[in-house]
C-alpha cells in the first residue's frame, strides 16, 4: 500500500480547526482525535507518520516547556517505531553512507558528560521513575535530568534519520514532491492565518494545545509560534522547497499549481517581513542569491526566470514599503531605523560559551548545561549576569553552543559530518542527469543549508524540537537522493582508530573534571516543596530517598524530623542517613518530632552530602480520601549546624 496524499492531513487540520472555532471543542478532545489519526496513519502506512511530522511543525514552533509540545515526542517515536517494524525487506541491505561520521559525532556527544554529573546520579537516585519522566518531559534547562533530554532528542532524530533512509528508496521524488506540495498550501493558510490575527480579525487568546493564539510578539507576525523568530525560521525552511514546486509546475504547464505556488511564496514572503527579524533578512538575500546562481548553472534555468530571481529583491522591498505603508502603520520603517540602536547580546552569550569552552575544552561543560552555568562562567562582574537571564537559555548559536557544550571534539565532529553531507550533495547535483531531480536535490540542499546558515545566529535545533526533526528528515532525504551518485564517505583505518583513541582520552579527561567539580552548594533533591505550621516554622516531605548538599560549619549537624504516617504505631518507619560515607540508622514509632545530632566531619570537608533513605511511603490518592499524589516517607525540617 502507498502512502496517502498528505493533503488529506491538511484537510484534517482544516475540518479541526472549524470545530474548534465554531463548536469549541475543548484542548483534550481534539488532542486525542489528533492522536487517533496519526495512529490510523502510521497504520496505513510509516511514511505517513514523516508527512505528519513535517505538516504540522507550524503547530510545535514552542520550546519544550510550552504546554503540549510534549505531543511531539509521541508523533516521533511513533513514527520512528513504525518505519523500524514495518521497513520493507530487501535482498541486499542498504548501506548508510555516513554512518562512520555521524557515530562519531553521537558518540562525543554521548561523552559530553555534564560537569554536574554527580548531580544527576544523585537525582536519579533519589527522584522516582514517575518523578523523573515528568522532569525529562518538561524540558526545563535548570534542572539536572535536562542533559538526559537533550541527549534523546539528538539520538531519537539521528535514528529517525537513519530508519527514514533505509525505508525511503526511489520513490523519494514522488513522495517528497507530494509532501512539499501539500507544505506550500499549508504554509500559505498558516501565513494568512497569522495575518488574521496579527491585524485583529480573528480573536487571540493566549494557548491551545500546542498553539500560541497572542498572534503577535514586539509588534511582529507569529501565527501559532511563540516567539516572531520561529515562525520566520520555518517559513525560511521552506522557501526554496516551495520555488521547486513552482519552477517543476512551470515545466508541467500546470497553471492552476503555478498561480497557487506563487500565492504561496509571496504570502510566505510577505510573513517574512513581517516578521521584522534581522537576520531574517540576511538570510533571504543570501537564499534567494544562492538560489539564482544555482538554478543558472546547473539546471541552465531561462534568461527571463533568472533576471525574475535577480530583480527579486528589488521587488521584494518594493512590496514591503507598499505592505508596511498600507497595513502596518510603518511599523516595518520604524524598526529599520532602531535596528542600529538595538542592542546586541551574543557578544556576552558568546564570551560567556568561549569561557566554557576553556574550562573544558576537549568534550566541553556537558549537552544542555549551558543554561545551568551561565551564571558560573559570565566573564563580566558577579551578579551582572542577571540581566541576561531572559536569555540565557541557549548560545543563541548552534555552532557556539556546541563547542561550550561538546568542545572541539563536538564541533570538529559536525563539522565533518555536515561537510560529508554537503560534499555529497555537490557531487550528486554534478553527477545527475535528471532535470526534476536535479531541481529537488538542489531544493533540499538549499533548505539544509538555510537551516545551517540559521544556526550561525540562532540555536534553533535547542529552542525548537520540531526544527531539529526538520534538519534530520531532509538530512536523510538528501542522501536518499544522492544514493547510487557519490561513494560512502569512509575514513581510513588508522585515522578512524586515532579518532576513538583521542576520544577515549578525552572521556577519561572529562571524568577527571567530573570528579574535581563540587557539587552545588544548594544542591537537594528528593524533596517536596516546603509549607508552614501555624507558628511560622516550615517543614517539607521526602519520600523513598533524598539527597541534599550543606556547606559544613563547626559544631554538629541537627536533623529533626518525624513519620505521621497511617498505623506508625504499629510499622515503625526505618531511616538510614549516609553522611559522607558514614551510615546513622534510627527508627521513627510515632509522629512526634526526633532530633538527630551528627558531628561535624574531621577533618572538616568544605561541604558534607547527606543521603536519606525511608523503609517505606504512603500515597494519599492510592491509599483513598484524597487527591494528594506524592509518595510520602519522611517530614523534615530545616537542617542546621549547632555551634560546639
Amino acid at each position: 500500500m502507498r502512502p496517502l496524499s498528505p493533503f488529506y492531513i491538511v484537510v484534517f487540520f482544516i475540518l479541526l480547526a472549524l470545530s474548534i472555532f465554531f463548536f469549541h471543542l475543548p484542548e483534550t478532545g481534539a488532542i486525542w482525535i489528533t492522536i487517533s489519526f496519526f495512529t490510523v496513519l502510521v497504520f496505513l502506512h510509516p511514511l505517513n507518520g514523516i508527512s505528519f511530522l513535517l505538516l504540522t511543525i507550524p503547530f510545535f514552533l514552542g520550546n519544550p516547556s510550552k504546554p503540549y509540545i510534549f505531543l511531539q515526542e509521541i508523533f516521533l517515536y511513533g513514527t520512528g517505531i513504525s518505519l523500524t517494524i514495518r521497513r520493507p525487506w530487501r535482498r541486499q541491505e542498504i548501506t548508510f553512507p555516513l554512518k562512520i561520521p555521524l557515530a562519531l559525532f553521537l558518540l562525543s556527544a554521548c561523552l559530553s558528560l555534564p560537569l554536574n554529573l554527580r548531580e544527576l546520579l544523585y537525582t536519579l537516585w533519589a527522584l522516582p521513575s514517575r518523578e523523573i519522566f515528568y522532569q525529562w518531559l518538561s524540558g526545563n534547562p535548570g534542572l539536572a535530568i535536562h542533559s538526559l533530554r537533550v541527549l534523546f532528542n539528538l539520538l531519537s532524530a539521528a535514528a529517525l534519520s537513519l530508519v527514514f533512509y533505509k525505508t525511503l528508496s526511489d520513490e523519494v521524488e514522488p513522495f517528497l514532491t507530494r509532501v512539499i506540495r501539500a507544505q506550500a498550501v499549508w504554509t500559505a493558510l498558516i501565513a494568512v492565518t497569522g495575518f488574521l490575527l496579527l491585524w485583529g480579525y480573528l480573536p487571540r487568546g493566549r494557548t491551545y494545545a500546542s498553539l500560541s493564539l497572542v498572534g503577535i510578539h514586539e509588534g511582529a507576525i507569529t501565527a501559532f509560534a511563540f516567539n516572531r523568530q520561529f515562525l520566520a525560521q520555518y517559513l525560511l525552511l521552506c522557501l526554496p522547497l516551495t520555488i521547486y514546486l513552482g519552477l517543476r509546475q512551470m515545466s508541467e504547464r500546470k497553471v492552476a499549481w503555478l498561480l497557487a505556488v506563487v500565492a504561496s511564496i509571496l504570502v510566505s514572503v510577505f510573513a517574512l517581513a513581517a516578521s521584522m527579524q534581522r537576520s531574517v533578512y540576511i538570510v533571504l538575500a543570501l537564499q534567494l542569491g544562492y538560489l539564482a546562481v544555482a538554478y543558472g548553472r546547473l539546471l541552465h534555468v531561462r534568461k527571463k526566470i533568472l533576471l525574475l530571481f535577480y530583480g527579486s529583491p528589488l521587488l521584494i522591498a518594493a512590496g514591503l514599503f507598499l505592505m508596511d505603508w498600507t497595513f502596518f502603520n510603518q511599523n516595518f520603517l520604524q524598526r529599520l531605523q532602531l535596528l542600529g540602536q538595538i542592542r546586541d547580546i551574543r557578544p556576552a552569550l558568546w564570551g560567556t560559551a568561549w569561557a566554557m569552552f576553556s574550562f573544558s575544552p576537549w568534550l566541553g561543560i556537558g549537552l544542555g548545561r549551558y543554561y545551568y552555568f551561565f551564571p558560573e562562567f559570565f566573564p563580566g562582574l558577579p551578579g551582572t549576569w542577571q540581566q541576561f537571564n531572559a536569555n540565557r537559555g541557549n548560545a543563541h548559536s548552534v555552532y557556539v553552543q556546541l563547542l561550550a557544550e561538546q568542545g572541539i571534539f563536538g564541533l570538529l565532529l559536525f563539522g565533518i559530518l555536515i561537510g560529508a553531507l554537503l560534499t555529497l550533495a555537490g557531487k550528486g547535483l554534478a553527477r545527475e542527469t535528471q532535470p526534476d531531480r536535479k531541481s529537488l536535490l538542489l531544493a533540499v540542499t538549499a533548505s539544509v543549508t538555510t537551516w545551517l546558515v540559521l544556526g550561525l545566529f540562532h540555536h534553533i535545533a535547542y529552542d525548537l524540537r520540531s526544527l531539529e526533526i526538520f534538519f534530520w528528515i531532509f538530512f536523510a532525504c538528501l542522501l536518499i537522493l544522492t544514493r547510487g551518485l557519490s561513494p560512502s564517505f569512509r575514513p581510513g583505518r588508522k585515522i578512524l582508530i586515532g579518532v576513538l583513541v583521542l576520544l577515549a582520552a578525552a572521556g577519561g579527561y572529562q571524568i577527571k573534571l567530573i570528579r574535581d567539580y563540587p557539587l552545588g552548594k544548594n544542591f537537594q533533591a528528593g524533596f517536596y516543596p516546603w509549607e508552614k505550621e501555624p507558628d511560622g516554622s516550615r517543614w517539607r516531605w521526602m519520600g523513598r530517598r533524598a539527597v541534599a548538599c550543606l556547606e559544613t560549619q563547626p559544631g554538629t549537624l541537627l536533623i529533626e524530623c518525624r513519620a505521621p504516617l497511617p498505623e506508625i504505631e504499629k510499622k515503625p518507619q526505618q531511616v538510614q542517613m549516609l553522611v559522607n560515607n558514614r551510615v546513622y540508622r534510627f527508627s521513627l514509632g510515632n509522629r512526634d518530632w526526633a532530633r538527630i545530632r551528627i558531628p561535624s566531619p574531621e577533618p572538616r570537608p568544605p561541604t558534607v552530602v547527606l543521603r536519606l533513605t525511608t523503609d517505606y511511603t504512603i500515597n494519599p490518592a492510592q491509599a483513598g480520601g484524597s487527591r494528594d499524589q506524592r509518595d510520602l516517607g519522611l517530614q523534615l525540617r530545616e537542617f542546621q549546624w549547632e555551634a560546639p
